[in-house]
């Protein structure tokens, strides 16, 4: 039986974006929705549909680009560390660190940089929401393939936007490179309006650097390069909603996993118009971060972010209690 995402997938309109004025997001990345751990096992059972073990090596990159692959590339690499299989997980950040930086040029936050493990992987693995042209995907693939010497690259995504040449151009360019590929999507359907395509900027590496220190939890991180482990021994069990700004999110998910009470909501830096049918209430801070449905928000509420965030965590903190909700900001012994 075909799994119904109506109910999990939202349709949306962006702001300010000339690139696209649709948006699309799901009900495990917490833009509009809290999210506990029955979302989580619901989505996980969903990716697991999609990991055939025929075709896939033991040994995998998973790479999730910022913000909204953080958490369903975290999903698929709990998946295999529930299996005993060997694998690395990294994410992007737009935040500048010494690594890989690439464009994503209809993002609302285009610049991106990926620290690149220095050993190779068995195969690569992009674990992503959604597919609109992979042009972005195709670039960084031919990238990766020649610096890790990598033949086989594997694409996972909820939804595939792609045209048929969209898909045709992106064969011919992997099979030119003589790298073989596959795609596994929860589910394909047209794009709700065309997107404007323009060209990626070269790829490159850059020596720009952001000190550990602006990042909570340094070691723990995948945007830095490094996997997770269980957060118990840094933050006390909690319960009610967490705040999570940014990149934090990835702290959130393994939170949200360890505690049964927990569910947490993303102040994400997605910019979408009130609707009346998915959103009705926004919040917006410095107009860069929003924070959508507040008005269904469940107490204790929590305020999860990074040192590199200190600014934007005090207008939130400011803004909401203006509107009589009284937040913790999360206390880490690091």
């Amino acid at each position: 039986m075909k799994d119904d995402l109506s109910q999990d997938m939202f349709i949306l309109r962006r702001e300010n974006n000339p690139c696209r004025r649709f948006g699309v997001t799901f009900s495990c990345l917490g833009k509009l929705n809290s999210v506990n751990q029955t979302i989580l096992t619901k989505w996980q059972g969903r990716l697991q549909t999609l990991l055939n073990p025929n075709v896939m090596d033991k040994n995998p990159l998973i790479i999730g680009l910022t913000e909204s692959g953080i958490v369903l590339s975290g999903l698929v690499h709990q998946l295999l560390v529930e299996q005993s299989q060997p694998s690395a997980w990294i994410c992007s950040t737009r935040r500048p660190v010494d690594g890989l930086t690439f464009m994503e040029h209809h993002s609302h936050g285009p610049q991106h940089c990926l620290i690149l493990p220095d050993q190779p992987p068995g195969e690569i693995w992009f674990v992503e929401d959604e597919i609109s042209t992979g042009q972005t995907l195709l670039h960084l693939s031919l990238l990766l393939a020649k610096k890790f010497f990598i033949k086989k690259i594997l694409f996972f995504a909820v939804i595939d936007f792609r045209s048929n040449h969209d898909h045709l151009r992106f064969e011919q360019i992997l099979q030119a490179h003589e790298i073989s590929y596959s795609t596994h999507v929860l589910t394909h359907t047209p794009a709700p309006d065309p997107l404007q395509v323009v060209q990626d900027q070269p790829y490159k590496f850059e020596q720009i650097g952001l000190p550990q220190s602006k990042w909570l939890l340094p070691e723990l991180r995948p945007a830095l390069g490094v996997q997770h482990e269980i957060l118990n021994d840094f933050i006390p069990a909690l319960s009610g909603t967490l705040l999570v700004i940014g990149e934090a999110v990835d702290l959130a998910l393994l939170l949200v996993r360890n505690n049964p009470e927990l569910s947490f909501r993303h102040i994400t830096l997605s910019p979408w118009e009130i609707d009346g049918n998915h959103i009705f209430t926004r919040m917006d801070f410095q107009q860069k971060y929003f924070l959508y449905n507040y008005h269904d928000l469940k107490s204790p509420l929590h305020l999860l972010y990074d040192p590199v965030d200190r600014e934007i965590a005090a207008v939130v903190l400011a803004l909401m209690s203006k509107q009589g909700y009284a937040i913790e900001p999360l206390q880490v012994k690091c």
